[in-house]
């Protein structure tokens, strides 16, 4: 499953952040803005790759982005909503199908023993 984060609405005038949540919002911000961005937001993986470039913390990255994803989210300031998608259950149910078939086409053809043509 793949989580997604993106800025909802606009900062105010006047609204403080911590210099963290600033670099956290300014990072997603130009991930949205990317050509061909995907829809629901930055991947949470790639923000986290951007923000260890530009933080000074002795917290693990993703620790930070944990707390900040509540401090800035929709029961904090509103700021940032995390979606996550996974993939459908048709294409669960393909990738199953496709394993089992290749799982059928491996196993080699059962013999048996004694038997005369």
């Amino acid at each position: 499953m793949q989580a997604y984060l993106r800025i909802m609405r606009e900062l105010n005038e006047g609204e403080k952040l911590p210099l963290q949540a600033k670099q956290i919002v300014d990072i997603i911000t130009a991930g949205q803005d990317v050509a061909g961005a995907h829809p629901d937001g930055m991947a949470k993986e790639a923000v986290i790759e951007e923000l260890a470039k530009v933080i000074t913390t002795r917290q693990p990255v993703e620790r930070v982005l944990a707390f900040y994803c509540g401090t800035l989210g929709p029961k904090g300031t509103g700021l940032i909503c995390v979606t996550k998608v996974g993939p459908t259950k048709a294409e669960v149910a393909a990738e199953k199908k496709a394993a089992a078939d290749k799982a059928a086409a491996d196993k080699p053809a059962a013999t048996v023993v004694g038997a005369t043509a």
